[in-house]
């Protein structure tokens, strides 16, 4: 079982994704005091939106992934 300790200090992305645009919040766990809005991605295809989500883990150093389910 996961418990906070395993993402102390690692920076989470935040998907909630969508068929017109996909939501993006970012969080470092013990340093953010909340989630921060990255920003949202608009849905042109399952490719692009997947290139531009690598671009983004790239870009900010991002640890862990989090996916929210529908």
């Amino acid at each position: 079982m996961l418990n906070k300790e395993d993402f102390k200090y690692k920076k989470i992305l935040a998907i909630d994704y969508g068929r017109k645009f996909t939501g993006l919040a970012s969080f470092k766990v013990d340093v953010d005091p909340f989630p921060l809005m990255y920003g949202r991605v608009a849905y042109e295809s399952d490719e692009k939106l997947a290139n531009e989500i690598l671009n983004i883990t790239e870009e900010e150093f991002v640890d862990v992934i989090l996916l929210g389910i529908p």
